[in-house]
């Protein structure tokens, strides 16, 4: 209809200028470091908890997606890192990510075989948490590869080099989907710049 308004094939469209809720950008829901450092500490007995908590923080530390988790990554030891490489299971994008301790550790703790959860229960268990440890954002998979994008960016890493790192084909997708409205770029920007 759109079409047809503007080429003249008809007068007008009534909804030509409708925008749907669904067309509004939705905040950017992204866990902090302080809130990424309370849930690291967190101790649970139960080993549900203990297991979605580990796997939520290894998205958190590494952008991997929920289906990307168990993916055929590949652990690559080069002269300058440890570094997790693979290939989108959702488009194929090739992706590069620097391994950090804390992911390495989680890794280790499961013999580099993270246990595998389906997405409902994975979803749900983070809801329960959230609520467990005080944190009052709404916590799913995605969330994990928000906040690894808000976090890599507050440290000074490139937009593309996150893209990348998320195995996004377009930078403009991590810009407008997971980047986090946040200032430490900038107070750790002016704290390099001191030294």
């Amino acid at each position: 209809m759109i079409h047809a308004v503007e080429s003249g094939q008809i007068e007008s469209f009534k909804l030509f200028h409708f925008k749907g809720c669904n067309d509004k950008k939705k905040p950017i829901i992204y866990l902090t470091a302080k809130e990424v450092e309370i849930l690291s500490n967190y101790t649970f007995e139960n080993r549900l908890l203990k297991n979605i908590k580990d796997l939520f923080l290894f998205q958190c530390f590494t952008g991997l997606s929920y289906g990307d988790i168990w993916s055929s990554w590949n652990l690559e030891i080069t002269e300058i890192g440890r570094f997790l490489k693979g290939n989108r299971h959702k488009n194929g994008a090739s992706y590069f990510i620097p391994l950090t301790k804390e992911a390495e550790q989680i890794l280790k703790k499961y013999n580099y075989k993270l246990p595998i959860y389906d997405n409902g229960t994975y979803n749900r268990i983070l809801k329960e948490i959230a609520a467990i440890v005080g944190i009052k954002k709404r916590l799913t998979s995605h969330t994990g590869r928000k906040t690894f994008a808000t976090l890599q960016d507050s440290l000074g890493w490139s937009r593309e080099s996150i893209s990348k790192m998320l195995g996004h084909r377009s930078f403009k997708t991590t810009e407008t989907y997971y980047l986090g409205d946040s200032d430490m770029r900038i107070t750790n920007e002016i704290l390099n710049r001191k030294k």
